[in-house]
């Protein structure tokens, strides 16, 4: 049997022992196919869209062919490779075999996987040899390309089996195989391996669709063949190409987000370093400018020199971090505290009783204006002092605090003073913001610590334009929600959890989940919880920080902290209750890198 691209007839190899025999060129006498038939549209070619695209003439003429004559709701996968791993001779070892199919049809009727053969073909029917004569006459032996279909289709089926029919362990639908080879006719009988269904030839191309529809009917095994179902056939189709997907690596590009932040970060303290020549200062920026890192860099700054300073912050979480940061085996000449446990830690070492109220009015009262006038008395009997006192979060901090915060300097109103504060955060002094008489006074434009996009969204919560740094990372749009139903916005949150932490491979000590409510409350809706979507949670924020779990917390205790992907949950409409649109700034802008919001009603537009 031979293949050529002659207009003559191919003198077949061993003819006297075969019948077969293939005829090279297009039918002309003979005429075995009916008329193409017309079609309002055509076959989903993968992976190319136009068969012109496939370099092989062979293939690309088949491509056509099915392209045209199949219906419309058929695949045709071209050069479709598969790697599965099979055991050796003895059963043993697993190794990887791979394979390709030259085309494969899913139709609604089932699967047929064709191996084409262009050019000079023939085949020994003495050895059962297959040939292709080359340009220079010699003959290159070639697989049997029916052993060849008929491995292909196996290796498809076993996986499509494996990934989508486990249990039923057969398919609801007829498969096989075929040879097509689109420059030859055909005559005699067919050789060893094959028969005459699975022999497709030039003349068949213009229905070549029809003989393949015919073809996975005679294949299938039931009697009575009926179309495969929506389900399965979808079933089918994901066994044979797969769910693979490529997706970001969550954890890496929050990595990558927050080498650009730290390095703005650092450019910004070094291109301020020139501050510290001013012993008394005033700093304001907008949530994300870096005033707390400045902070800290000013604490630095004057430890390294030998100065005994004092850092006050209105927050207790805030504090505990920056005693982690400024720890005093690293820097022991820096105190950290909030106002009020200095208050209370002073009055104790000058024995002033320090009483604090138990009802909510009387506390906040004595907070407020007592706490302070207590520690004006400690000064007076303590005799120690500090070259520098640095204020964070210093838009909390009432009118009456600054008097005793000035006697604790060494040279009291004249003496180092760094304040740090953003108006817009605050959440805790019902009054003008008064700080002492300070002159030198400087303002952070831009934000360096969320992504662009949440900055964006921090932006529109306040009505105020929040620059980005010009090389701040874009970062992914947050998402908000509106989920009415506690028990709804829990399983929410359960959620995007899992897909932030087992999916995304982002670390607990990452993720917070923020919300008006204390976590004891029963207003939180994922309050009084161990477990979240099978991971341990904490409310203790050093304990989160360690690596024991995802924080839940109240809005207002994170204050002053932040989180490289934040939930925020359980918040309604700003100014309602005790839920302000500064809570919402600043839950917002705790959020680095990525931020989910569920909301009760709508909050943002």
């Amino acid at each position: 049997m031979s293949v050529s691209n002659h207009a003559r007839e191919a003198e077949v190899v061993g003819q006297s022992r075969s019948k077969y025999r293939l005829l090279s060129g297009r039918p002309s006498g003979r005429q075995r196919s009916s008329p193409r038939p017309e079609v309002q549209s055509v076959a989903k070619l993968i992976p190319h869209a136009d068969p012109a695209a496939i370099a092989l003439k062979p293939e690309r003429d088949v491509a056509q062919a099915l392209v045209d004559t199949l219906p419309d709701d058929c695949l045709v996968y071209h050069s479709f490779p598969w790697l599965r791993p099979e055991r050796n001779d003895r059963g043993q070892k697993l190794f990887l075999r791979q394979g390709e199919a030259d085309f494969v049809v899913l139709s609604s009727l089932g699967l047929l996987v064709l191996e084409v053969k262009g050019g000079e073909i023939r085949y020994e029917p003495n050895t059962g040899m297959w040939y292709r004569l080359l340009p220079s006459g010699l003959l290159k032996e070639i697989r049997d390309p029916y052993r060849q279909a008929s491995d292909n289709m196996h290796a498809l089926v076993k996986t499509i089996l494996e990934r989508e029919f486990p249990i039923e362990n057969v398919l609801p639908c007829g498969f096989g195989y075929a040879v097509v080879f689109p420059d030859c006719r055909w005559t005699g009988t067919p050789p060893l391996g094959a028969d005459r269904p699975v022999i497709l030839d030039s003349a068949d191309l213009p229905a070549l669709g029809n003989r393949v529809q015919s073809l996975v009917r005679r294949w299938d095994r039931n009697p009575n063949p009926t179309p495969l179902t929506g389900a399965n056939r979808q079933r089918v189709k994901s066994g044979l190409a797969g769910t693979f997907r490529l997706l970001p690596a969550l954890d890496r590009v929050v990595a990558d987000q927050e080498a650009t932040l730290l390095q703005l970060t650092e450019w910004q303290a070094v291109a301020l370093s020139g501050l510290y020549t001013n012993d008394r200062l005033v700093v304001s920026g907008p949530a994300g400018s870096g005033k707390t890192m400045l902070a800290v860099a000013t604490a630095k700054h004057l430890a390294i020199r030998e100065k005994k300073v004092l850092f006050l912050c209105f927050n207790r979480s805030l504090a505990d971090w920056l005693s982690e940061i400024l720890s005093p085996s690293s820097f022991p000449t820096v105190t950290v505290s909030t106002f009020s446990s200095l208050c209370a830690e002073w009055c104790r070492r000058a024995e002033i009783p320090f009483r604090v109220p138990v009802a909510a009015p009387e506390r906040q009262e004595f907070f407020r204006s007592t706490a302070a006038e207590l520690l004006c008395q400690a000064t007076d009997q303590l005799l120690e002092r500090f070259d520098a006192v640095i204020v964070d979060e210093a838009q909390d901090f009432e009118p009456e605090w600054w008097l005793p915060i000035e006697l604790l300097n060494v040279e009291a109103e004249d003496g180092s003073l760094f304040i740090f504060y953003d108006p817009k955060q605050n959440l805790f002094v019902n009054k003008n913001l008064v700080f002492p008489a300070i002159a030198a006074r400087f303002e952070l434009p831009v934000n360096c610590r969320n992504t662009r996009r949440i900055a964006d969204l921090c932006s529109r919560v306040r009505g105020v334009d929040i620059p980005s740094a010009v090389f701040a990372p874009v970062g992914v749009e947050p998402h908000v929600d509106v989920i009415p139903d506690g028990d709804h916005r829990a399983t929410a949150v359960e959620q995007q959890l899992k897909e932030w932490v087992k999916d995304g491979k982002l670390m607990t000590s990452q993720v917070a989940i923020l919300s008006p409510y204390r976590p004891e409350g029963s207003g939180c809706c994922v309050g009084n919880r161990t477990r979240l979507a099978g991971l341990p949670v904490t409310t203790d924020p050093a304990a989160w920080r360690a690596g024991s779990g995802v924080l839940i917390a109240s809005i207002r205790s994170f204050k002053g902290l932040e989180a490289d992907a934040i939930i925020l949950t359980d918040v309604g409409k700003p100014d309602v209750g005790t839920f302000s649109v500064a809570d919402l700034y600043v839950a917002c802008s705790r959020a680095k890198h990525l931020l989910t919001i569920y909301a009760t009603e709508p909050i943002v537009t």
